[in-house]
């Protein structure tokens, strides 16, 4: 239900245009990942781990943030277990143990940005996103947490979607009780403080309601905003230049004023 991983490696043009590094690193039980690491043309304002939805691979779904480079982050996009060359089969547990390896692996990658660190995840890698940051210390080294388009809960959004087959809902329902949600995000988002968290849906999101969105926000302690668009699609505000700006400068701003907290801290 949750996971629809490709193994498949198709040729991306675009990405031939970056200074990129195929990684290889371990999970917290041993599963082998794979991720790439891309980095800008210019000094790096910042580190970025991105966590991808949960088709395809990190190759298909790269475009997605090449642009972060071009605005001069260095950035870490990781395929869970089960997806592209990473090793192992998908599951709830382990690719959440799988997001809390790469945020460790972008530290080791990164020492001079280890703690000017941005995680993003888009649709199921910002849920999975939410608990590697709930559980990563020390959390003064995550400057902005974002989550595009996520669900607020495993369980919830399996009800969700066994609706829409109403015929045979009363007869899947039950099976959702087997579904961990001691990892959904619901459970997870009020212990993400103090990273200020950025939350974005759309209300004509076919595939996560923005109802998902609103939950979150409300459960979480600041800081925290919620951008709400009604672009129609599903991780659709971020097809859209002037949204990317709008991002660019969101993350900008939290990374000046941990560079003034420092100042003042010092004087």
């Amino acid at each position: 239900m949750f996971f629809y991983p490709s193994k498949k490696e198709l040729p991306n043009a675009n990405l031939r245009r970056y200074d990129y590094t195929q990684i290889y690193f371990t999970s917290t039980d041993g599963v082998l990942l794979n991720g790439l690491l891309l980095r800008p043309r210019t000094v790096s304002s910042a580190a970025v781990l991105y966590l991808h939805g949960n088709a395809q691979n990190v190759g298909e779904q790269i475009d997605n943030i090449l642009w972060l480079a071009d605005a001069g982050f260095t950035v870490f996009a990781v395929d869970y277990r089960g997806y592209g060359r990473s090793g192992g089969s998908p599951d709830i547990k382990g690719v959440d143990e799988d997001a809390k390896a790469a945020l460790k692996e972008l530290g080791t990658l990164c020492p001079a940005l280890k703690d000017r660190i941005i995680v993003f995840g888009q649709s199921l890698g910002g849920s999975i996103a939410i608990y590697a940051v709930a559980n990563y210390k020390p959390k003064s080294d995550i400057k902005a947490l974002v989550v595009d388009s996520s669900f607020s809960g495993y369980r919830e959004i399996a009800r969700e979607k066994i609706d829409h087959f109403w015929p045979l809902s009363y007869l899947l329902y039950p099976l959702t009780f087997t579904i961990n949600d001691r990892y959904s995000p619901s459970y997870w988002i009020d212990k993400i403080g103090p990273v200020p968290l950025l939350l974005i849906c759309s209300t004509n999101d076919p595939v996560v309601p923005a109802k998902n969105s609103y939950r979150l926000f409300k459960e979480a302690k600041g800081p925290k905003e919620l951008w709400v668009t009604n672009i129609p699609g599903h991780i659709s505000f971020l097809s859209r230049e002037k949204n990317r700006v709008a991002l660019i400068e969101y993350l900008h701003q939290h990374l000046v004023q941990t560079s003034v907290r420092r100042a003042r801290a010092g004087n």
